[in-house]
């Protein structure tokens, strides 16, 4: 008998393993991938293209162009492969997916199987993550570097070896240097090792490894373009670049650190508005590619309060301090533009949160609310997956259409970016002056598109719409 629980046991799959399957059912359902337009990712293909055609890394020119643990993969693929969505795709996915098994590793470690696997699907199954699976993003590969520079500190912690705390520094560094807002983890790891005394002796080989990997690109820099410090100043000036969510005209005279005026400015991503102080929360909360969850987190704090006295309680409260001082990095220090996805972070230890929580509960005779919770949380997060277009089914129609009406088609700048994997639309006049017929790609009905309204009527027209009813076009005007 004992023989074949063995077996048993041994058949188990891993936490990772099903939550890799969690995150294939969200890719799916939603399988999006590039999008274009306005978003990120634009600038990180356009940065990837110039590294493969010139077999090297380029001169950043944004701060976009600087995140080389995204550009030069992503450049390596196209150089061996050409340009395709999988080629384009792929760093991404592996990215999400080593963050993922780097996470349920790590909540395995520190709680259990059973929280790692309740605790994978949630995040698995996070919008803000499964909607960027295949698109050109730092959020995942930020949020695998932070994941694993804990999971080494956490293994440092246990065996008492420095090597691995000098290692998760690097890992550290590596992820600030892939985004910079990740400096926010650096008070919250010195309060950490203010308040655990075991962690002050890792905390110089861990100094030790941020410093190698902050010194390493500065000597590159130095190296390359005399000037050690190019990449911070990009991204200390990221906010001279114009943004559709910030005001037409805005200009504030202070810097972008602790300011205000930008924290005010922002466009509310769910167009919550009560006060600056507050917006911020209030819209992400309201925001289905993150609310859901971190709600659900909240709502189960309240049922099962965590004890202070207990270690596990301990562990909940330092994870919610650690996203509350995140969120006020991010939000409030750094000023940036509060969106879900600039929280990865805080959805993780959401999704921890509700794992411990729910197998507590379920452990302890409330298997009905922890159910629920859990079950409607990933029900509605897929839910929301269905609801977001995707806008690869207008690439057959855009080709067919650059290739039968040729030069006499022009588009505008924002369908260039929709469609530039697309071939024959890179080829195509962006607005020349005089034009006489556009290929426009509208997040809506080509009705809608406002610029087309007078003067101009829809020849043709394709449409893709998701479960939810929510459709894009691509529309062809002429006059």
């Amino acid at each position: 008998m004992a023989g074949a629980v063995n077996r048993w046991e041994w058949r188990r799959p891993p936490a990772s393993a099903v939550a890799l399957a969690a995150l294939l059912v969200a890719l799916v359902i939603n399988h999006a991938g590039y999008r274009g337009g306005g978003a990120d990712d634009w600038h990180y293909l356009e940065a990837a293209r110039c590294a493969a055609a010139h077999h090297g890394l380029c001169v950043p020119e944004s701060h976009w162009w600087a995140r080389f643990p995204l550009v030069a993969p992503m450049a390596a693929l196209l150089a061996l492969g050409g340009e395709s969505r999988v080629m384009v795709g792929l760093v991404p996915l592996l990215y999400a997916a080593l963050a993922l098994v780097l996470f349920t590793l790590l909540v395995e470690r520190r709680f259990g199987r059973a929280e790692a696997i309740v605790a994978g699907v949630l995040l698995a199954t996070l919008p803000s993550i499964a909607l960027v699976l295949l698109q050109p993003n730092v959020d995942t590969a930020e949020l695998a570097f932070v994941l694993g520079a804990l999971l080494l500190i956490e293994a440092a912690a246990r065996s008492r070896r420095r090597r691995e705390a000098l290692l998760g520094g690097a890992l550290l560094g590596l992820a600030i240097l892939t985004r910079p807002s990740a400096l926010a983890w650096l008070p919250i790891a010195a309060l950490a090792v203010a308040a655990l005394p075991k962690l002050g002796r890792l905390a110089a080989p861990a100094a030790l490894g941020l410093a190698l990997a902050f010194g390493a690109e500065m000597a590159a820099y130095w190296l390359w373009l005399g000037d050690p410090l190019h990449s911070w100043r990009l991204s200390l000036g990221h906010t001279s670049i114009p943004s559709a969510e910030l005001p037409p005209g805005f200009r504030s005279a202070r810097g972008p650190l602790f300011n205000p005026d930008y924290i005010a400015a922002w466009r509310p991503a769910m167009g919550k508005h009560v006060h600056w102080t507050i917006d911020p929360l209030l819209n992400l909360l309201a925001n289905p590619a993150m609310g859901t969850l971190l709600i659900a987190a909240l709502l189960l704090l309240a049922l099962k309060r965590p004890s202070p006295r207990e270690a596990q309680g301990r562990a909940l409260l330092w994870l919610l301090g650690a996203a509350i001082l995140y969120f006020g990095a991010i939000t409030y220090a750094f000023a940036i533009d509060p969106k879900p996805r600039m929280f990865l972070p805080v959805g993780a230890i959401g999704a921890t949160i509700i794992a411990v929580q729910a197998v507590a509960m379920w452990r302890a005779g409330s298997r009905a609310i922890a159910a629920v919770v859990g079950l409607v949380t990933v029900g509605m997060n897929l839910a929301y997956l269905a609801t977001v277009p995707d806008l690869n089914g207008l690439e057959p129609a855009a080709a067919a259409w650059a290739r039968e009406l040729g030069p006499t088609l022009a588009v505008d700048d924002a369908s260039r970016r929709f469609l530039t994997l697309v071939p024959g639309v890179q080829a195509l006049p962006v607005d020349p002056p005089g034009a006489r017929r556009y290929m426009i790609v509208a997040l809506g009905r080509c009705e809608e598109v406002e610029r087309f309204r007078a003067g101009w009527r829809i020849e043709r027209r394709e449409v893709v719409t998701t479960a939810g009813g929510e459709q894009a076009s691509l529309c062809l005007f002429g006059r």
